[in-house]
């Protein structure tokens, strides 16, 4: 009888699509990086089955596969996962959609994310720092019994990052900054304060993080008002 990962890796071959295999650096995917080109709803269905599986996720992320890493992320049982494992997975990212996953599905539910948000955001990898300011993106949204006291002090953080001028990063400090004004109401003056600061700062990075954060503000606005028509 194959093993879950046998089987998994049969399904990725079966699965696979050479030629948007190729396309994936049009994702930020990095040239030479091995794929399967197998598309993320499928990955989806494919992890479905064995959820919370921790031993399969450390064998998925130990392939070369970008789809058995982004699998890796979709089957992980967050109640498992290590401080050394979550630093040896953050320095290996090399791509934005890894990361994200990776924090996404499974990384924001852990109890170290706290402690790995603030010290992530200080690492010079560009993932890692990118994972810290993703977190928080999807804290606000998701961590829905998460005081909004709790989240108030990632705008001192996202206010000391804004000058990283890395694509990926500058990003998600957006992001981040943006969904807690979206998310959180009670932060939501404290936000717009720093993203109109960041608006008029001499540094190009950071006056697009504030005037970006800023038109979005004001298109939620705009929608939640809409509805209460």
């Amino acid at each position: 009888m194959s093993t879950p990962l046998q089987q998994l890796l049969h399904a990725l071959q079966q699965q696979a699509d050479p030629a948007f295999a190729k396309g994936l650096q049009r994702f930020g995917i990095p040239s030479g990086t091995r794929a399967f080109g197998v598309r993320l709803p499928v990955l989806r269905q494919l992890a479905r089955p064995h959820r919370n599986d921790h031993a399969l996720a450390l064998a998925l992320w130990e392939q070369p596969h970008h789809e058995t890493k982004i699998l890796a992320t979709l089957v992980e049982d967050h109640t498992q996962i290590t401080r050394p494992q979550a630093d040896d997975w953050a320095v290996q990212l090399y791509s934005w959609d890894l990361c994200d996953q990776w924090c996404t599905n499974v990384l924001y539910k852990s109890d170290l994310t706290p402690t790995l948000i603030v010290e992530y955001a200080q690492r010079e990898e560009e993932f890692a720092r990118r994972g810290a300011f993703v977190l928080i993106a999807v804290l606000a949204v998701k961590a829905k019994k998460l005081p909004d006291a709790q989240l108030l002090p990632y705008l001192d953080l996202i206010q000391a990052h804004v000058y990283d001028d890395r694509i990926y990063v500058k990003k998600a400090v957006n992001w981040a900054l943006r969904n807690l004004g979206k998310n959180r109401p009670s932060l939501l003056p404290e936000v717009k304060i720093l993203a109109q600061a960041l608006a008029e700062d001499a540094h190009a990075t950071a006056r697009w993080i504030g005037k970006d954060a800023l038109r979005d503000l004001k298109r939620h606005a705009e929608r939640q008002a809409n509805r209460r028509k």
